[in-house]
Formats: structure tokens, C-alpha cells, sequence
């Protein structure tokens, strides 16, 4: 009998610890999952400065390019528009008439992190093939207000 209790008490411990290790193990990985999923979303979500987007030339004038992209800030003949979207931001856009009015309006939306002016020289080119131009900067991009990139979901409702 007390052999057999022995055995039971065991076996029952050996049951509780394997428990208490399955519940540990399963406790680190989703502590490792809620950082690394924290980490990525920072990188990815937030906006600010990327080291894996950042160029390696500093030099301006170097750019591809600077000449559509001190066209685009100095001698293009542009209307700043801002929307307040429903959650209350501010949205910036700039409006690029056609010499020759038309009602053919192209919009040019920038990539991931980036902002009006790099959209400089296709703006350049569509006004001048006679299009009006419109180049906003998306929700926590350039001179637009956010916290957070929308990658399109956001913003689809605006343009």
C-alpha cells in the first residue's frame, strides 16, 4: 500500500510539474511574441526615422532628383489643401493646376516613409503633359498629421 501511495504521489508531482513547465514555456514564448510583435509594429507602424530606408548620399544636389525637386518647392504654381480626416487630422496635399484648364486630374500618392516632394519629378511630368496634379503626403507622412502609417487602409476614403 504505501508503495502503491508512493507511486501515486509520483506520479501526481511528476503530472505537476510538467504542467507547471508547459505553462511556463508557454508563458516566455508569448511574452517573446508580444515584444517582437511590439518591435515590428514600431518599425513598421510608427513613423519616424528607419536606419534601413535611410540614404546613403547626404548631399542634396546629389539627388536624382534635385532639379524636379526645386521645381516642384520653387517654381511650380501651387495650392496647399488640407482635410481633417474623421479622427480629426489634418491631411496636406498640394494641387497643381494645368496651364490650360481641364478637368483631368492625376493623383500621386508617395511610397512608405515618404512624402510629396518625393513624388517631385512624375508631378513635373504629368504637368507637364497638360494634367492637373494632385500630390498629397498620407496620414503621418510629410506635413500631414498621425501617429501611425496607414499603408493605404486609412487614407483610401480620402483620395
Amino acid at each position: 500500500m504505501k508503495i502503491k501511495n508512493r507511486q501515486r504521489k509520483e506520479a501526481v508531482m511528476t503530472k505537476k510539474r510538467v504542467v507547471v513547465m508547459l505553462i511556463v514555456i508557454v508563458l516566455l514564448v508569448s511574452g517573446g511574441l508580444l515584444v517582437a510583435g511590439n518591435y515590428f509594429f514600431n518599425v513598421a507602424v510608427v513613423p519616424g526615422d528607419k536606419a534601413f530606408l535611410a540614404a546613403e548620399e547626404t548631399d542634396i544636389s546629389k539627388d536624382k532628383l534635385y532639379t524636379e525637386k526645386q521645381w516642384f518647392e520653387k517654381e511650380a504654381v501651387k495650392a496647399d489643401w488640407t482635410i481633417t480626416s474623421k479622427d480629426d487630422l489634418k491631411l496636406s496635399a498640394s494641387y497643381i493646376a494645368a496651364e490650360k484648364k481641364n478637368n483631368t486630374t492625376v493623383i500621386i500618392a508617395h511610397g512608405y516613409m515618404g512624402s510629396r516632394l518625393d513624388m517631385a519629378g512624375i508631378a513635373k511630368m504629368y504637368h507637364e503633359q497638360g494634367y492637373n496634379v494632385l500630390v498629397p503626403d498620407m496620414r503621418a507622412h510629410g506635413k500631414s498629421e498621425g501617429k501611425y502609417v496607414g499603408f493605404g487602409y486609412l487614407e483610401k476614403k480620402r483620395l
